[in-house]
Protein backbone atom coordinates (compact mmCIF):
# COMPACT_ATOMS: atom_id res chain seq x y z
CA UNK A 1 0.00 0.00 0.00
CA UNK A 2 1.01 3.56 -0.87
CA UNK A 3 2.54 5.16 2.65
CA UNK A 4 0.60 8.35 2.13
CA UNK A 5 -2.30 6.82 1.00
CA UNK A 6 -2.40 4.02 4.10
CA UNK A 7 -1.31 6.69 6.52
CA UNK A 8 -3.93 9.22 5.49
CA UNK A 9 -6.59 6.03 6.27
CA UNK A 10 -5.36 6.01 9.48
CA UNK A 11 -7.48 9.09 11.34
CA UNK A 12 -8.24 6.63 13.86
CA UNK A 13 -5.24 5.23 15.24
CA UNK A 14 -4.39 8.07 17.73
CA UNK A 15 -6.44 8.74 20.40
CA UNK A 16 -9.73 10.12 20.06
CA UNK A 17 -11.24 13.56 21.10
CA UNK A 18 -14.40 12.96 21.22
CA UNK A 19 -16.88 9.73 20.02
CA UNK A 20 -17.13 9.34 16.31
CA UNK A 21 -20.26 7.85 14.75
CA UNK A 22 -20.13 5.63 11.06
CA UNK A 23 -22.32 3.73 9.20
CA UNK A 24 -20.81 0.51 9.42
CA UNK A 25 -17.53 -0.16 12.25
CA UNK A 26 -15.59 -3.76 11.36
CA UNK A 27 -13.73 -4.42 14.35
CA UNK A 28 -10.78 -6.55 14.85
CA UNK A 29 -10.36 -7.59 11.18
CA UNK A 30 -7.41 -8.90 9.37
CA UNK A 31 -6.71 -6.33 7.12
CA UNK A 32 -4.97 -7.00 3.54
CA UNK A 33 -4.01 -4.20 1.13
CA UNK A 34 -3.87 -6.07 -1.72
CA UNK A 35 -0.16 -5.23 -2.48
CA UNK A 36 1.24 -8.09 -0.59
CA UNK A 37 1.98 -5.96 2.62
CA UNK A 38 1.48 -7.68 6.32
CA UNK A 39 -1.60 -8.00 7.33
CA UNK A 40 -2.76 -6.05 10.19
CA UNK A 41 -5.41 -6.85 12.62
CA UNK A 42 -7.01 -3.22 13.49
CA UNK A 43 -10.96 -1.94 13.03
CA UNK A 44 -12.11 -0.53 9.60
CA UNK A 45 -15.16 2.61 9.88
CA UNK A 46 -17.02 2.75 6.63
CA UNK A 47 -19.60 5.59 5.65
CA UNK A 48 -21.69 5.41 2.68
CA UNK A 49 -19.36 3.44 0.28
CA UNK A 50 -16.17 5.17 1.68
CA UNK A 51 -13.58 3.78 3.76
CA UNK A 52 -13.56 6.71 6.87
CA UNK A 53 -11.19 5.53 8.93
CA UNK A 54 -8.45 2.72 9.86
CA UNK A 55 -7.64 2.05 13.13
CA UNK A 56 -7.81 1.63 16.85
CA UNK A 57 -11.41 3.02 17.05
CA UNK A 58 -12.36 1.65 20.68
CA UNK A 59 -14.36 5.10 21.27
CA UNK A 60 -16.08 4.98 17.82
CA UNK A 61 -19.73 4.04 17.26
CA UNK A 62 -21.87 2.70 14.28
CA UNK A 63 -25.46 1.97 13.35
CA UNK A 64 -23.95 -1.65 12.43
CA UNK A 65 -21.15 -3.21 14.17
CA UNK A 66 -19.53 -6.51 12.70
CA UNK A 67 -17.00 -8.76 14.90
CA UNK A 68 -14.40 -9.02 12.16
CA UNK A 69 -12.35 -11.12 14.54
CA UNK A 70 -10.24 -14.07 12.81
CA UNK A 71 -11.76 -12.67 9.32
CA UNK A 72 -9.95 -11.16 6.61
CA UNK A 73 -10.82 -7.34 5.59
CA UNK A 74 -9.98 -6.50 1.98
CA UNK A 75 -10.47 -3.73 -0.93
CA UNK A 76 -9.72 -3.06 -4.38
CA UNK A 77 -8.60 -6.65 -5.00
CA UNK A 78 -8.89 -7.59 -8.59
CA UNK A 79 -7.91 -11.16 -10.30
CA UNK A 80 -5.23 -10.20 -13.41
CA UNK A 81 -7.17 -12.36 -15.33
CA UNK A 82 -11.21 -12.60 -15.60
CA UNK A 83 -13.44 -15.52 -16.92
CA UNK A 84 -16.23 -15.28 -19.43
CA UNK A 85 -18.49 -17.52 -19.95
Amino acid sequence: MCAGLFAAALTGCGPAEKPVAYDVLLRGGTVYDGLGNAPLVTDVAINGDRIAAIGNLAGATAAREIDATGRAVAWRMRTSACRRG
